[in-house]
């Protein structure tokens, strides 16, 4: 009864502080170095994906597969090392999932805590060059610009395009070497959350729910969510490390949804075409492009803010028996169903318009099922406030915004309807040779993502019932 009693006491303490390393100071210090060296290590190991010949298909690179094994293999023995309470599991597809059972103590297992998910992806874009990453690390960071490659004219500038460098005297930043990314889309995220692990791993006294972790590939060829299995990842609350400035919360995203359309022509030999009737496919794709870009405020370079878009970047030409054909591949993004309806519309009718042309079968296609998911559907109602909070005892002022893109909780929302928000994890200029990190930033979202895991229990103890467990609880300490 007194051992009950006492891990009833330290919980009761530690849910009363403002943040979990209230009573131990020297951590944060000694994660911080570890989470730098960490991030640092990571970007050197090569991990682009590359994207397939139409969205959806499954493209896994030699280089993504072997830095998966290689956090597996880090992960699995910070567990062991620590004889963690936790499991881990390494699936055929490269994703990785760590779980820590409640630990919550005898007392207080009736109060209902949120299962709890962080995620962040760890490959990297293929938009630009990565491979062979050499990090450039400046300490004490004075101000002016940043030559980050005199040769090639690679220099971050505070007065233009870099002007968040103002709010960073005296810290510490990172760029690559000029000559590719840095990669801290999304090794500063998979760093937040492999030393969040770490953390926890090594600190088993700090009282939890149920937590999930995952680390996923593919993030960045739009396919995080693609295979994910829900038997060990399926939090009711999450958020994932993949962000921009301090503060910085993805509040609100895209919803994606796409089109095939295949174009067809009539085959005739070149010289009986009119005789013929023949019709070229090119003819009907240019006809087909030039109808659908006349809807001027839906293409991208004319929208902005909360405004949708529809494009048709993809295109296969196919020859069959009578004449060739193109197959597209189009997506839209949009913030309302109504939205939607408009792009379908116009899409069909602009095939209908092509069929009475040309006497052609042209056709499309509608998928349905969305790439991604607006952020904001479906999400846990303490979502919000968890974070806000956590941010806030982290030091930083939450910033909530709404983006034109889908990230890893969009994806998981839209094929396996776990919502979430993203969070700031200090990654600058990303997709680029210009991009950087700032290292101030990453340490304040691994407090944040501590202060989480705090939140998410402590929230979960505002509920009547969870209230009447604590005070009984409490009642049991004082005799």
């Amino acid at each position: 009864m007194r051992k009950t009693l006492s891990a009833l006491a330290v919980l009761v303490a530690l849910l009363c502080s403002n943040t979990l390393f209230a009573a131990s100071p020297a951590q944060p210090k000694k994660y911080r170095t570890a989470l730098l060296d960490r991030f640092l290590e990571y970007v050197q190991v090569d991990s682009q994906s590359q994207y397939g010949k139409f969205y959806g298909d499954w493209v896994m690179t030699e280089e993504v597969a072997k830095a998966g094994e290689l956090l597996y293999q880090e992960i699995s023995g910070i567990l062991s090392k620590n004889n963690a309470k936790s499991s881990i599991h390494f699936s055929q597809d490269k994703y990785i999932y760590v779980h820590f059972p409640s630990n919550l103590p005898e007392g207080l297992q009736n109060v209902k805590v949120p299962v709890l998910g962080l995620s962040a992806h760890y490959d990297t874009t293929p938009e630009a060059p990565g491979k062979g990453i050499k990090p450039q690390v400046i300490k004490n960071y004075q101000g002016g610009k940043v030559v980050v490659n005199a040769q090639e004219n690679i220099v971050l500038d505070p007065q233009t395009t870099d002007v968040y460098l103002n709010q960073l005297i005296g810290q510490t930043i990172v760029t690559s070497d000029g000559t590719t990314i840095l990669g801290a889309d999304d090794k500063a995220g998979t760093a937040i959350v492999v030393t969040t692990i770490q953390t926890l791993a090594e600190n088993p006294n700090i009282p939890h729910g149920d937590l999930q972790f995952m680390l996923v590939p593919s993030e960045d060829v739009g396919l995080a969510a693609h295979r994910v299995e829900t038997q060990y990842y399926k939090p009711e609350i999450s958020f994932d490390f993949d962000g921009e400035v301090e503060g910085e919360i993805s509040d609100e995203s895209f919803t994606a949804k796409g089109f095939v359309v295949t174009l067809r022509g009539r085959a005739a030999h070149p010289s009986e075409a009119m005789a013929q009737q023949g019709v070229e496919v090119s003819e009907v794709l240019g006809t087909f492009l030039q109808q659908i870009n006349q809807a001027t405020d839906l293409k991208p370079n004319q929208s902005a803010d909360r405004e949708p878009y529809i494009r048709f970047p993809f295109g296969e030409i196919k020859k069959g028996d009578e004449a060739e054909s193109v197959v597209l591949q189009g997506y839209a993004r949009f913030f309302t169903e109504q939205e939607w309806e408009r792009m379908k519309a116009l899409v069909t009718n602009t095939i209908e318009h092509l069929n009475l042309a040309y006497g052609t079968q042209n056709e499309v296609v509608i998928d349905e099922a969305c790439q991604y998911k607006n952020l904001a559907d479906g999400r846990h109602p303490l979502t919000k406030s968890i974070i806000d909070k956590a941010a806030r005892d982290a030091g930083v002022t939450p910033r909530y915004v709404t983006i034109r893109g889908g990230i890893t909780p969009g994806m998981l929302n839209a094929r396996h309807g776990i919502s979430g928000m993203g969070v700031w994890t200090g990654q600058q200029r990303v997709h680029s040779v210009y991009e950087w990190l700032s290292e101030k930033d990453m340490f304040e979202a691994y407090s944040t993502a501590l202060n989480i895991i705090h939140e998410t229990l402590q929230q979960s103890l505002t509920e009547d019932k969870a209230k009447k467990d604590l005070k009984a609880a409490l009642r049991s300490i004082k005799k």
